[in-house]
């Protein structure tokens, strides 16, 4: 009886751990996400360069689907836009109704939208020009 008390114990015990483990994991992947915006927001490129790609991936879902390359979209920075597509950010990928070019229409970043239009699939770009279309009406 002794044993099988240990035994349960022992699972107990680990199962908390791997449960504290996961939630410090996902602190620290919230902390670097954080980070991460910030840069994007400041346009650090070196800080960029050393987060995407060995702590989160070009791909990964940074909160409601985006990804850091429509996050970039939307606050208008071109050098790290520039930066991501070079490191091979998908610019067709979709969330919903949000895509890369899309985001750049509808904030009003013409500078990336012309970077991301010839680079955009056909689809894409006829949904982007109609968002860029009323972004410029609302202004």
């Amino acid at each position: 009886m002794c044993i099988l008390r240990q035994v349960v114990i022992n699972k107990i015990i680990n199962s908390e751990m791997n449960i504290e483990l996961s939630f410090k994991q996902e602190n620290q992947r919230g902390d670097i996400l954080d980070i991460l915006l910030n840069a994007i927001e400041n346009e650090d490129i070196t800080l960029i360069k050393e987060i995407v790609g060995n702590q989160i991936s070009l791909e990964e879902d940074i909160g409601e689907g985006a990804t850091i390359l429509m996050y970039a979209c939307g606050v208008g920075s071109i050098k790290t836009v520039r930066l991501l597509v070079s490191l091979g950010a998908n610019v067709n990928v979709r969330s919903g109704a949000d895509f890369p070019l899309s985001n750049a229409a509808i904030e009003g970043h013409k500078e990336i939208y012309d970077y991301l239009y010839p680079l955009t699939n056909s689809n894409l770009q006829v949904i982007a020009k109609e968002d860029l279309s009323l972004s410029q009406n609302n202004i």
